[in-house]
C-alpha cells in the first residue's frame, strides 16, 4: 500500500510518468494504472522493479509503520530475519519482511502464511496451526513432520502475546557475482599445467 501511495504522489508531482513506469517495468499503462488505483494486485516481482524505478529502498519506505502491539489499528511492520536454519530456503537470515499487525492479521490463521511469533526469547517467521489450547510453530524443516512441530500453551495466554504478524511481503539482498572469477580471454593458458 505504501509503496502505490509514494508512487502515486510521484505521478502527481511529475516525478515519474505511469507510461514511463510501464515501460520500465514491461507491463501495459492500463494494467500499471489499475495496480495503483488499488483495483489490481501488486505481484511482489512487479513491486520490486516499482521500488527501483520510483528510487525507493524497502526498509525506509516501510519504516514509516510501526509494529501495533496492541494489535487494535492497521499498522505494519518491518523486521530483518536472523539467521534460522529450520526456514531455509524460503526465508533467510538478512531477508527484510514487511508483516501485517492487524488484529485480523494475526488471530484469522491461514494454513499457507507465515507469520513472525515470539518464541524461546526470540522472534522467528513459522507458519502456525492451531490445535485445542496450543498452538503449533511448523518449520520449513518440520512442515510434512508433525511430531516436529514446536508448540506454545495458550492456556491462559492470548495469542497475540506470541503472534506479531503475518509475513506479506519478502525482500532478499541478490548475492554479488563472484569475484577472482577467471575470465576466457583467448590467450594461452600461463598457469602452472595448462599449454604455452
Amino acid at each position: 500500500m505504501r509503496l502505490r501511495e509514494n508512487l502515486r504522489e510521484k505521478v502527481r508531482n511529475g516525478q515519474l510518468t505511469e507510461r514511463g513506469m510501464a515501460r520500465a517495468t514491461g507491463v501495459s499503462q492500463p494494467h500499471l494504472h489499475n495496480i495503483l488505483k488499488g483495483i489490481r494486485a501488486l505481484p511482489p516481482e512487479l513491486a520490486d522493479q516499482l521500488l527501483t524505478v520510483g528510487g525507493f529502498n524497502l526498509k525506509s519506505l516501510m519504516e514509516g509503520g510501526a509494529p501495533d502491539t496492541a494489535g487494535t489499528g492497521t499498522a505494519n511492520g518491518v523486521f530483518e530475519l536472523p539467521p534460522d536454519e529450520a526456514m531455509e530456503p524460503k526465508f533467510r537470515a538478512g531477508d527484510i519482511i514487511h508483516y501485517r499487525t492487524d488484529l485480523p492479521a494475526r488471530v484469522e490463521l491461514t494454513a499457507k502464511a507465515a507469520y513472525l511469533v515470539q518464541f524461546e526469547n526470540r522472534i522467528v517467521a513459522r507458519y502456525l496451526r492451531m490445535g485445542g489450547q496450543r498452538l503449533y510453530l511448523v518449520s520449513e524443516a518440520s512442515l510434512r513432520d508433525p511430531i516436529r512441530w514446536d508448540y506454545v500453551s495458550l492456556a491462559g495466554r492470548n495469542i497475540l502475546e506470541i503472534v506479531r504478524g503475518r509475513i506479506v511481503w519478502i525482500c532478499r539482498k541478490v548475492d554479488a557475482p563472484e569475484t577472482g572469477a577467471i575470465e576466457e580471454t583467448g590467450r594461452d593458458d600461463r598457469r602452472p599445467g595448462g599449454e604455452g
